[in-house]
């Protein structure tokens, strides 16, 4: 089991630096049936995201859904943990995230003891390497799942 943040789902969808990690990430946990986890933040991040580069690129409201249906697509279970709004707190306060968003996708991947996968160097560099269950999208190399 593997745990998604918005970061990487991004990747999927709009083609920027480690899209091919992202996609290599994703086929490869389809093809070893490793199960993709995400918290429930995950779509209203994907939304916000489609939502900014229709502002800002001029993205049409068509290609947008169907960059929702795209994301809808992939086979990322939405899940939670018993305290994520509290442990996300703590975990912001000690490390001094800016917000707690990151840390909730943190958070559940802590509770459910698998990797996290992101993309989101703020919050990389905001963890200074003290969690090693947290990995960094740029790091994957596609045999890690084989």
């Amino acid at each position: 089991m593997i745990c998604l943040d918005s970061n990487v789902i991004a990747k999927l969808l709009f083609r920027e630096e480690d899209t091919d990690k992202a996609n290599d990430l994703i086929e490869a946990c389809v093809l070893a049936d490793e199960e993709m986890i995400s918290c429930q933040l995950l779509p209203f991040e994907v939304t916000n995201a489609i939502r900014k580069r229709m502002r800002r690129e001029g993205l049409a409201l068509e290609q947008a859904q169907r960059l929702m249906a795209q994301f809808r697509s992939y086979p990322i279970d939405i899940r939670s943990v018993a305290g994520i709004h509290e442990r996300a707190l703590e975990l912001a306060t000690d490390f001094n995230l800016p917000a707690t968003y990151d840390a909730h996708y943190v958070v559940l991947a802590q509770g459910n003891a698998c990797d996290l996968w992101t993309a989101d160097m703020r919050l990389l560099n905001g963890l200074r390497g003290q969690l090693s269950f947290v990995r960094s999208l740029a790091d994957f190399s596609a045999p890690e799942f084989t």
